[in-house]
């Protein structure tokens, strides 16, 4: 899928109250409408161009899975992009970028899904 064709599908998405909330309470805070919506229809594998959608089970247990600490970041997990980058989002500031799992480091700052996918 391009992801053109991913932001597109995402607009008409329902939202899953009850995954909603696990991942809201896990992270202690209020998602925005398009996390709701990622969460909630990310079931099954979604590749993209250049990452792929983690399922809803990756972002339930990513702290655990990947060494580090999501939650005293602010930051979730949403698309594997290889090589232990990750797409995140930055649910303090509203802000998406790329963060590296190992180096813990933040690059690629954008206001937008929309902008960090182009």
């Amino acid at each position: 899928m391009t992801n053109k064709e991913y932001l597109e599908s995402i607009e008409g998405l329902h939202i899953n109250n009850a995954k909603v909330s696990k991942i809201e309470s896990l992270y202690g805070t209020e998602m925005s409408e398009i996390i709701k919506r990622i969460i909630s229809n990310n079931d099954r594998t979604i590749f993209l161009e250049e990452c792929r959608v983690l399922s809803y089970d990756e972002i339930v247990d990513a702290e655990v899975d990947l060494h580090v600490d999501f939650k005293g970041k602010q930051i979730l997990p949403l698309f594997d992009c290889w090589d232990n980058d990750f797409m995140v989002y930055h649910y303090g500031t509203g802000k998406w970028s790329l963060f590296n799992i190992v180096d813990e480091c933040v690059f690629e700052m954008r206001d937008s899904l929309a902008e960090l996918l182009e």
